[in-house]
């Protein structure tokens, strides 16, 4: 469900206009430059606060309902060689999304969203079956 609806909302804020794109852009290529050490809570906070601000650029209440209760934080392992290179391919993820909803390439947004919840997925599919041997 989740990607289908957060790639409809990436599509959608691109066909609008997300005015904090290039503020979030620059925190993310920021971030990249200490990734290492990257502090799990700020790293949460933004990631939430980007998802949250491409929902409201879609300007879909319900929308942002449907994901709002959907939402589960960031889909990272529990041992840090795992979180460390989750928040790695995020940033980067982050980093395209908001580059094609800042260009409204909606398309290429909707298919960038598509391919960082499918990762994001996997991830918790992978952590959920390694707990269990």
């Amino acid at each position: 469900m989740r990607i289908l609806l957060e790639s409809t909302a990436a599509a959608k804020a691109a066909q609008n206009d997300l005015k904090e794109a290039d503020s979030y852009i620059a925190k993310l290529t920021d971030m990249q430059s200490h990734i290492d050490t990257i502090d799990d809570k700020n790293y949460e906070e933004l990631n939430q606060a980007i998802h949250m601000a491409i929902w409201e650029a879609a300007d879909n209440q319900k929308l942002t309902t449907y994901l709002m209760e959907l939402w589960n934080g960031p889909s990272t392992g529990h041992a840090i060689p795992e979180e460390q290179k989750h928040y790695r391919l995020s940033t980067e993820e982050h980093i395209e999304i908001l580059k094609d909803i800042r260009d409204h390439k909606s398309a290429a947004a909707k298919k960038a969203m598509e391919k960082h919840i499918k990762r994001s997925e996997e991830n918790v599919l992978a952590y959920l079956e390694n707990r269990n041997k």
